[in-house]
């Protein structure tokens, strides 16, 4: 299990590691609070209104970890499953179901360390696991990301229950905030755009994953999700805008 998760997430780690030193600048550069300048979706590299009734699917790539690098804690799924619907080019309602998942002590997950999850806490996970969230697009730095934040009026963007006699963690565990993901830049603006999630993303945009439980220790979210149009849309591209591209909202 250990393995199969190192090896899944492998490719994800390779496909990001040329943009951690550019991360890692601009995060002791700049201070986002605002989680970045406000973007556009773009449907064929258009904006669009409600009226397009527009909605995608997520599908995550290999294994996802959410860690708390601070209280050594993370937990793997092997499978997660959204559905987004647009409210227009400015923002959507996105849900999502994780799955195959189990509980770990921490590991940094940076290949050149060759480092596996090995020791499995004695905690079962209540599936699925379901989130909701609001998707607003975002722009920075020539680059398109999507920011995951929690809705108004909402508790918690999820909630974790865990069961076992032996599991020496809190049995609802509430993981609150927001979470960045970049557009890989070579798949934005194409029919299966690629969302890349890492420390690095999470601490440019300024955002915070907090699992309420092990505030104020920061939670983080790795791993990479394909998204794709449904229903009429299928088979369009699908972005974020760029510096320069807010116009497109007119030409729509």
């Amino acid at each position: 299990m250990s393995i199969h998760g190192f090896r899944a997430f492998r490719l994800t780690v390779m496909a990001v590691l040329g943009l951690m030193a550019f991360f890692a600048t601009s995060a002791q550069a700049e201070d986002l609070t605002n989680g970045g300048e406000a973007g556009l979706f773009l449907i064929s590299k258009k904006g669009f209104t409600s009226e397009l009734k527009a909605s995608a699917k997520v599908e995550q790539e290999g294994t996802g970890v959410l860690q708390v690098p601070g209280r050594k804690l993370a937990i793997l799924c092997t499978a997660g499953n959204g559905l987004g619907e647009f409210l227009g080019d400015g923002d959507a309602h996105v849900t999502v179901t994780f799955s195959g998942c189990s509980v770990w002590l921490y590991v940094e997950l940076v290949i050149e360390k060759k480092l596996t999850h090995k020791t499995k806490f004695p905690c079962e996970v209540l599936e699925p696991i379901i989130a909701e969230a609001l998707a607003l697009p975002k722009k920075h730095g020539g680059e398109s990301f999507v920011l995951f934040e929690q809705k108004t009026g909402k508790a918690n963007l999820a909630t974790i229950i865990l069961h076992g006699a032996e599991c020496p963690l809190a049995l609802t565990n509430e993981i609150q905030g927001s979470v960045a993901a970049l557009i890989e830049p070579t798949t934005n603006d194409t029919i299966e755009p690629l969302l890349l999630f890492n420390h690095a993303i999470q601490k440019l945009l300024g955002d915070k994953l907090v699992w309420k439980e092990f505030a104020p220790f920061e939670a983080f979210l790795e791993g990479s999700a394909k998204g794709r149009l449904l229903g009429p849309h299928v088979g369009m591209t699908l972005g974020g805008s760029l510096a320069g591209l807010s116009s497109a909202h007119a030409s729509s």
